[in-house]
């Protein structure tokens, strides 16, 4: 399944639809908060989102349980809220980590907290951070430093997260990527002067039937 935000009733709520498009999509969850979908957790039982418009706590981090389940049966819970913003919330591979953003430096910055908790979050990134992407087997947390792609070497056993050493990669990458499968190669948007990512998009129609000749 897919799951999306829409504003169709005013608000930002979740909705999802079948990723093959063989049924509508259905309202997930709605409230009074907009809300922000970033990651599902590798058994899919967990969605990660940003919550908008709380005046107190301003961006918070919701998680609700059984995303694929009947909608509306379980609610979500704030799993991350302070009178600063976190956000871009994503699961490590292996279920037991959150990556996020916050301000609370006063600037951006990379966490990690061990979820579904209890403990301490720690701070990956030391000159801003922002956009932190997992490698698939989790011993990287790649994520970008102004317009440098940055990778952190990390290790998680025993229910400790220990960051060995960061690492400039390249640059720049000053918008979305994302990693392979081997965590060698990436995927990133580019943009030339002048030009928007929305002018750089094309859609490939029946990219298949090539394969097949």
């Amino acid at each position: 399944n897919i799951i999306f935000n829409s504003n169709r009733n005013g608000i930002r709520d979740l909705y999802r639809k079948p990723a093959d498009a063989s049924r509508n999509e259905e309202l997930l969850y709605a409230d009074s908060l907009g809300k922000i979908p970033t990651s599902f957790s590798p058994s899919g039982k967990f969605l990660a989102y940003a919550a908008v418009g709380d005046p107190k706590t301003k961006i918070d981090i919701w998680i609700l349980p059984d995303p694929m389940g009947l909608p509306g049966v379980l609610k979500p819970y704030q799993f991350l809220h302070s009178e600063f913003n976190e956000t871009d919330a994503r699961f490590s591979p292996d279920g037991r980590w959150i990556s996020f953003v916050s301000d609370e430096s006063g600037k951006d910055e990379v966490y990690v907290v061990p979820f579904p908790g209890p403990g301490g979050k720690q701070q990956v990134s030391t000159a801003g951070g922002a956009g932190a992407r997992w490698r698939p087997d989790g011993k990287e947390l790649f994520y970008r430093e102004g317009t440098r792609l940055m990778a952190a070497e990390v290790d998680a056993k025993g229910g400790v997260f220990e960051i060995k050493k960061v690492t400039p990669l390249f640059g720049p990458v000053n918008s979305s990527y994302d990693v392979s499968g081997d965590g060698q190669r990436f995927l990133v948007l580019l943009t030339q002067a002048g030009e928007t990512p929305e002018t750089l998009l094309t859609a490939v129609q029946n990219w298949t039937t090539g394969l097949k000749k």
